[in-house]
């Protein structure tokens, strides 16, 4: 048996694909519709006026939506049946419905070579295999609660594990999803239905602390959590060590994530009140351990606006503010003067 990647994608720019309603089988809900209060972001209103760009797939106008104080709905999970659904080259394909999970293929043609009898969950996507802070926040909560509805499926196509994975898996006492099979036909799976944040992910995300409850605490109280990876990153800060030397001289503790075990990340945020860094998904760290009624200080770089912890904030009872760097030499420069003034309002 065969399948065309290419073709089935080329249907979708022509009109003839379907979308997951379309081509479910069954559609089950979880969960319930909850209203959250957004509560107001914590900020300089005159840095605004620094702003030159935002992340890619945002606006302006949803950024500065976040930042106000008002109620916002959060859908429950929807999840689609999908019979006869193939997986291969990182991607879904059923009854001319595509669900990305690796991104766009390339091949003509693929061989299905097995079939699989036994259904499963799949929590695995796009946004989730392509960034840790998603994985983090979108998968493992899902992959908790899909424990209890069977086998639960992701994908790691064409990609390593991130590093912190088993180490999250292990801390929150709970066995891994199980892999996808390349070219391979299920007979029945489930996927979820995309939104941004959905009731039982923030009812997950809410229970994240007490199931760490068997980790002992450091006791630290202001967190600063370094971002790493390429120097020439315009979110990585040009003058790190001179913060991580202020940090250090206010009583702060350093968290390197690519140096230290998700453990010991772990026990440094159970006691934060306060967690500092710039935006980027090694942040999302902090709202899975630090308390409730903690604050998140994001540094902002000047070009790429966005404030999605913002919402993972408000829904798990946690503070947020921002303050916004400058560009020097295609790196974000934080003045140490502001951000201690941040660190005054925040605490």
């Amino acid at each position: 048996m065969y399948v065309s990647p290419i073709l089935l994608s080329s249907l979708k720019h022509l009109g003839l694909s379907k979308n997951l309603m379309q081509a479910s089988s069954k559609r089950w809900v979880a969960g319930e519709y909850l209203t959250i209060e957004r509560q107001q972001a914590m900020y300089r209103k005159e840095e605004l006026g620094k702003i030159t760009g935002i992340a890619p797939y945002r606006s302006m106008a949803l950024e500065v939506a976040r930042l106000s104080q008002c109620d916002i709905g959060i859908p429950p999970a929807v999840f689609h049946s999908l019979k006869d659904a193939i997986f291969t080259n990182g991607n879904i394909y059923s009854n001319r419905a595509k669900h990305l999970i690796a991104g766009n293929t390339r091949s003509l043609f693929s061989k299905i070579t097995r079939e699989m009898n036994t259904t499963g969950v799949v929590v695995a996507n796009r946004q989730s295999h392509q960034y840790f802070g998603h994985w983090l926040h979108d998968e493992l909560p899902m992959t908790i609660f899909c424990q209890n509805h069977g086998r639960v499926l992701t994908s790691h196509f064409g990609k390593k594990p991130y590093i912190h994975e088993a180490g999250y898996y292990e801390a929150l006492q709970t066995p891994p999803p199980t892999e996808l099979d390349n070219n391979c036909l299920y007979k029945e799976i489930s996927i979820l239905e995309p939104a941004p944040l959905n009731s039982v992910q923030v009812g997950s995300l809410r229970q994240f602390r007490k199931r760490f409850s068997h980790l002992h605490s450091k006791k630290k109280e202001v967190v600063f959590i370094r971002r790493g990876g390429n120097n020439h990153d315009n979110r990585n800060l040009e003058n790190e060590d001179a913060i991580i030397n202020f940090m250090l001289k206010i009583g702060g503790t350093i968290i390197n994530p690519e140096k230290d075990s998700a453990k010991e990340i772990i026990e440094n945020l159970l006691d934060a009140k306060l967690v500092i860094g710039i935006e980027g998904s090694h942040l999302a760290n902090a709202l899975l351990s630090m308390p409730e009624h903690g604050c998140l200080l994001v540094i902002q770089p000047p070009n790429r606006f966005n404030n999605i912890f913002k919402d993972y904030c408000d829904v798990t009872y946690r503070k947020y503010a921002f303050t916004i760097g400058d560009s020097i030499s295609g790196r974000t420069h934080q003045n140490i003067t502001h951000l201690q003034k941040m660190i005054d309002a925040c605490i």
